[in-house]
């Protein structure tokens, strides 16, 4: 019996709004239904509206979920509810969106869980936690997820960065259940990306490894400048660039370009030192 079912009847005996939530989301997008054909549009506005009156406008930033609130003082932070009066948060950290966009993954880093904010309904709600609220052999999954990503199968994949040494990226399918651990004994884990054919990148410390779907681990490349220290890192999808990986290298505060299939290096942006300049020519 799929632990879908098993969470169903706790449900049901419970009546618990949050593992309802949670199931909710699991039905709908673990097979069971095809994704809609509503795509990001609106609720990019609302999460991110950039100006377009010319290249040098900044960004508006609209607030669209977290606390602290007076309703849910929780100290910590972990309050299920709606998007934008109730939730409460502790130090989010990786950021996923599904296919459809009615459904955005935030991996809860000192909360130990993956959370998923369902925008069609304005609720947050938890998706994983430790112990994914069944019983479970290793009691422990998640500890201090970093990183989050899915799939265009809804498969979940978390990024955790544990004590710093021993970090891993669990894979869960699209009804909740562990599918594999995809690499571990990461150092300094930081960021995961997924492309095009379902192969998965990560950062850690000075290197980035890839994870093919079929489970082989390989490393990328390895940053040997003094001071390098990878983080975010995207998929780039389009342009003469399309299919490069672009990496922060928070140590040396630039962006890298990293070919993952011959492992070339090239300079994207920044490396001139801390700072925030558009032109050289105008540093004062």
């Amino acid at each position: 019996m799929k632990i879908v079912n098993r969470m169903m009847q706790c449900v049901l005996k419970n009546n618990n709004p949050e593992r309802f939530m949670k199931i909710a989301f699991l039905r709908r997008n673990g097979g069971l239904a095809k994704p809609g054909s509503r795509w990001f549009g609106a609720i990019a506005m609302a999460v991110l509206c950039l100006a377009e009156v010319n290249l040098f406008a900044g960004a508006t930033v609209n607030w669209i979920s977290g606390g602290p609130n007076y309703g849910y003082p929780s100290g910590a932070g972990y309050v299920n509810g709606d998007i934008t009066t109730d939730a409460e948060y502790h130090t989010p950290c990786g950021l996923a969106v599904d296919i459809t966009g009615n459904y955005l993954l935030v991996a809860d880093r000192d909360n130990n869980a993956v959370r998923v904010l369902e925008f069609d309904i304005n609720y947050a709600s938890t998706l994983l936690t430790m112990t994914n609220y069944v019983p479970v052999t290793n009691s422990f999954l998640l500890s201090k997820p970093v990183g989050v990503a899915i799939d265009s199968s809804y498969n979940i994949f978390v990024l955790n960065y544990a004590n710093g040494a021993n970090g891993y990226v669990l894979q869960f399918d699209g009804e909740g259940e562990l599918i594999a651990t995809n690499i571990s004994n990461l150092t300094n884990a930081a960021g995961i990306a997924l492309d095009k054919s379902d192969n998965i990148y990560v950062t850690a410390s000075n290197t980035v490894f890839k994870i093919t779907p079929a489970g082989v681990g390989s490393v990328v490349a390895t940053i040997t400048a003094p001071g390098a220290s990878l983080q975010g890192i995207v998929v780039k999808r389009s342009g003469p660039t399309a299919g490069l990986l672009a990496v922060c290298d928070t140590g040396r505060n630039g962006i890298l370009l990293i070919n993952p299939n011959t492992g070339v290096v090239t300079t994207n942006a920044g490396f001139h030192g801390a700072g925030d300049f558009i032109t050289v020519n105008n540093r004062s």
